[in-house]
């Protein structure tokens, strides 16, 4: 459904007969209008097991640990979904965090990898692959 205000600006509203709570506005400059989606989720891993594969999370904090930690990024997600990946124990650099596409290339290769302490990485599902939208 959407409804065009003053002629300017289209508010798209999910099609759901009763939104769930944490829906929030974002404004998307590309297409000049607003959407109505839910608040990002984060999930702090309790206990590191690698490779995890995040479902619903949209951030996800990776814990200390030994060793490559792996994220497997899930398959069949809607374009626009995205997901960012955060070494939240700063131990990236001797121990790095792979990102895998899961078969789906991020920018071209089929994995990227965290290597420094307290890094992090965003990535979007565009339709065919991932892309990495910002890396810290």
């Amino acid at each position: 459904m959407a409804t065009t205000f003053l002629n300017t600006k289209t508010l798209t509203i999910p099609n759901v007969a009763d939104p769930p709570d944490g829906y929030v506005l974002t404004f998307d400059g590309y297409h000049q209008a607003y959407f109505a989606k839910p608040l990002s989720r984060i999930l702090s891993i309790s206990s590191p097991g690698t490779p995890y594969t995040p479902i619903n999370e949209d951030v996800v904090l990776v814990p200390n640990h030994v060793g490559v930690f792996t994220i497997n990024l899930p398959l069949g997600q809607t374009p626009g979904k995205f997901f960012y990946i955060k070494d939240a124990a700063g131990v990236a650099a001797a121990n790095n965090i792979t990102i895998s596409g899961n078969g789906n290339n991020i920018d071209g290769a089929g994995s990227q990898t965290i290597v420094t302490d307290f890094g992090g990485m965003q990535v979007i599902w565009n339709g065919t692959s991932w892309s990495i939208i910002a890396r810290a």
